[in-house]
């Protein structure tokens, strides 16, 4: 699976990338980070979270660009720094490939680079490809109550509506309420062997429960976050 971080360019880049790179900026296949502020180096709290959390699920090659803006010379240390740590904590090969670019209004420049590095479009969701994939088995959906569902999020992205509770089960959790919320999902391993897990306000998931869930699991802060990492997972050929 490939993805790019394109970190601390100018907005004309973001503006080239969405209008060139719109769908894989949409399931998360191309990540745009912003500068830290105005004229300042790029946010690198969120490029070091970032870079973990892509191939922490499933990511295999990953093409990071980064602004070096003059007298921030020092960001380059730091960004291979980061790349070193995240490639020392994952468990297998990932090939990440950075490249420092002095202008960071170049949009050409990115839009070449994100071209040769050959990110794929991602394609339409199907019920056919669902039932290949996920070979009979459905998918547990796990979501605080108040936020946005798993139904909605993947209707946005594209999902067929009918395909929805063929597939999936949303489970959605009481806010407050979930102090036994782990000891649950680990008992729901015994019927479900996917799951996608929204966390923003629930309980981290520690290593035993997921070491349960033997199929597709994927994990981030909002369902739309889950359900993008889950397409890009689907489209895998």
């Amino acid at each position: 699976m490939k993805v790019a971080l394109v970190a601390g360019f100018f907005e004309p880049v973001r503006q080239a990338l969405q209008k060139g790179f719109a769908k894989q900026l949409e399931v998360s296949s191309l990540v745009w980070i912003r500068q830290i502020g105005v004229g300042r180096e790029p946010n690198l709290g969120i490029l070091a979270s970032e870079l973990h959390r892509q191939i922490a699920n499933g990511a295999k090659q990953v093409l990071v660009l980064v602004a070096l803006l003059r007298g921030k010379e020092w960001v380059e240390h730091s960004v291979r720094a980061i790349i070193a740590d995240a490639q020392a904590q994952c468990s297998s090969d990932v090939d990440v490939e950075v490249s420092f670019e002095q202008s960071a209004t170049s949009a050409n420049l990115v839009l070449e680079k994100i071209t040769a590095f050959d990110l794929p479009e991602p394609s339409e969701v199907s019920a056919d490809l669902l039932r290949r994939r996920l070979a009979g088995h459905k998918v547990l959906c796990v979501v605080l109550d108040g936020c946005t569902g798993f139904r909605e999020s993947m209707c946005r992205a594209g999902f067929p509506q009918e395909t929805f509770d063929e597939f999936f089960v949303e489970m959605v959790v009481p806010g407050g309420k979930n102090s036994n919320l782990m000891d649950i999902l680990h008992h729901k391993a015994d019927t479900y062997r996917n799951i996608l897990y929204a966390w923003t306000g629930l309980r981290h998931m520690p290593s035993k429960v997921k070491r349960r869930y033997t199929g597709a699991m994927f994990i981030g802060p909002t369902a739309k976050d889950v359900v993008n990492l889950f397409m890009r997972w689907l489209l895998e050929q």
